[in-house]
């Protein structure tokens, strides 16, 4: 489930300059499997499946195999779609020591999102209602309305 995120693509290549000082160890657990992730310099250089004796990680995700595939959708449903989001709904457990996790969230928000099918990584800044309207929206969502000049009524 897990494994491909050692495989090298365009996607996390870019995202190895965000975390270009990230060294870390982590594991994410489906309950019955363990796989144990390193990242040198923002790259992932081993993906190890578990099952660990002792193993040694700084942080560990736990959830369930059902929730992990939910996440895993090229078109996740509200409330799986974000590491965070599956830690509110209480089906994401995060244990030992969160600072890399928390200092580096965006990475490894998009690092786990891109094991998703690459037709979900598109990001649309603008509805199509609002670009054939000529309207802009600005990044939370809300109309951009700009006052025309001109003819007042009289």
């Amino acid at each position: 489930m897990f494994k491909s995120l050692i495989e090298k693509n365009e996607r996390r290549s870019q995202l190895s300059i965000m975390a270009q000082y990230l060294n870390t160890c982590f594991m994410i657990s489906t309950v019955d499997d363990e796989y144990l992730i390193s990242i040198e310099k923002g790259n992932v250089t081993n993906v190890e499946e578990g099952p660990f004796v002792m193993p040694s990680y700084i942080f560990k995700l736990t959830a369930s195999k059902n929730e992990w595939l939910k996440f895993l959708q090229s078109t996740p449903q509200p409330g799986s779609h974000d590491i965070i989001a599956m830690l509110r709904r209480k089906v994401l457990k995060f244990e030992g020591d969160l600072h890399p996790l928390m200092s580096h969230l965006l990475y490894f928000k998009l690092l786990l999102a891109s094991l998703r099918p690459t037709e979900s990584n598109n990001c649309l800044l603008y509805t199509s209602d609002a670009a054939d309207e000529g309207l802009g929206l600005d990044l939370g969502g809300r109309r951009i309305n700009k006052k025309k000049k001109g003819g007042g009524g009289g």
